[in-house]
């Protein structure tokens, strides 16, 4: 059997799943579909613990330039035609 390239790749596998089934308890939680008897105090706040290990905290980052004025973020999404063919 070859050897594998990444070693690590099978614990990054495991530790996703184990993400995904935190996450699928605690959706399943805020639906409804648990009751207070399903998931104790206590366990909802391992699950919080190992999630914020796990996956980071969001945050504003404020991106300024040099005189202190905040930058403005444009997506725009665009088609154009080249050669009859539609490129974008």
């Amino acid at each position: 059997m070859a050897e594998r390239l990444r070693k690590t790749h099978q614990d990054d596998v495991r530790t996703k799943i184990k993400v995904s089934n935190l996450l699928t308890r605690l959706q399943k939680f805020a639906d409804g579909e648990l009751t207070d008897e399903d998931i104790s105090p206590t366990r909802l706040n391992a699950i919080k613990l190992l999630l914020s290990k796990a996956l980071p905290d969001l945050s504003t980052v404020t991106v300024k330039n040099e005189e202190g004025e905040e930058f403005k973020t444009v997506t725009r999404i665009e088609n154009v035609i080249i050669d009859g063919n539609v490129k974008g």
